[in-house]
């Protein structure tokens, strides 16, 4: 019966999500080390410092394409008005009253000119908002896992350099998708 019961107990415990986690870990350690040994211009000047926990990565909203083509549309529209960028959406409905305040123009190209900005702000002032909008709506999506990773090797120049990359695997850990030296 101690037998059964220690058997069941140790199943129990090599099948804990925290063991799941450390198994991801190592292959996570593992993958970044092979990557390593095949990219680095001296492999065997490689000396790990510190590896990340390692966690999910999933999709920003910086690069979706609503956030892409939103921030184009603002661009072209701080160019053609000719303003920089308004930080605040709040400010926009303030600068059209001044706008529509001022004196009108007497010639009848300042005012299509002047009417002309006054619709472009009023338009970057909505794709701001719906920005704001897409923004909070936004739902990340997993996409595999990350980890970062400091080490010391030599460049090449043969200097030995202090690297922080950060490694991103995909969902099953079998491979590195992307790395990104962050400094």
């Amino acid at each position: 019966m101690k037998t059964n019961l220690l058997v069941i107990v140790g199943l129990l415990l090599l099948c804990s999500p925290s063991n799941a986690q450390q198994t991801k870990t190592v292959k996570a350690k593992t993958l970044i080390r092979s990557y390593l040994k095949k990219t680095l211009n001296d492999p065997s000047s490689y000396a790990p410092v510190s590896f990340s926990k390692l966690d999910s990565a999933v999709t920003k909203f910086d690069d979706s394409e609503i956030y892409i083509s939103d921030m184009k549309y603002l661009k072209e529209a701080e160019d053609e008005v000719g303003i920089g960028e308004i930080k605040m959406t709040a400010d926009i409905p303030l600068i059209i009253k001044k706008f529509k305040d001022d004196p009108i123009p007497n010639n009848e190209e300042a005012r299509s000119k002047r009417e002309d900005v006054i619709i472009a702000l009023d338009n970057y002032r909505i794709r701001k908002q719906m920005l704001l909008n897409d923004y909070k709506e936004f739902k990340p999506i997993f996409e595999g896992w990350k980890m970062h990773h400091i080490f010391r090797a030599k460049n090449q120049y043969g200097a030995l350099s202090l690297i922080e990359c950060d490694y991103y695997f995909d969902s099953n850990m079998t491979t590195i998708i992307n790395s990104k030296q962050t400094k």
